[in-house]
């Protein structure tokens, strides 16, 4: 299995970085270290914030990654959204 999948064989991780995400793991969270529309997402936060977690929220469903879900977590210095790989938190 990969180092980051969802239980079910989906490289939830993988999924992330080739769209430039550069996820990493943080207990049961993938955090995103990058957002690949940080420069849209320093005028327009809430309307890129929220296109960025609709993505992901996307990809997760259409990847048939089982047990995981996208949440808005702003922070500075990374994205804004978080993958909970466990749905534990």
């Amino acid at each position: 299995a990969a180092a980051h999948d969802d239980g079910a064989g989906v490289d939830v991780a993988g999924l992330l970085a080739v769209r430039g995400y550069e996820p990493y793991r943080d207990g049961a969270v993938l955090r995103l270290r990058n957002c690949p529309f940080h420069l849209l997402a320093e005028e327009f936060p809430p309307l890129v914030c929220g296109m960025s977690l609709a993505l992901v929220t996307g990809l997760l469903a259409g990847s048939g990654a089982a047990g995981c879900a996208a949440r808005l977590e702003p922070a500075a210095g990374r994205c804004c959204v978080a993958v909970s790989i466990d749905n534990a938190d």
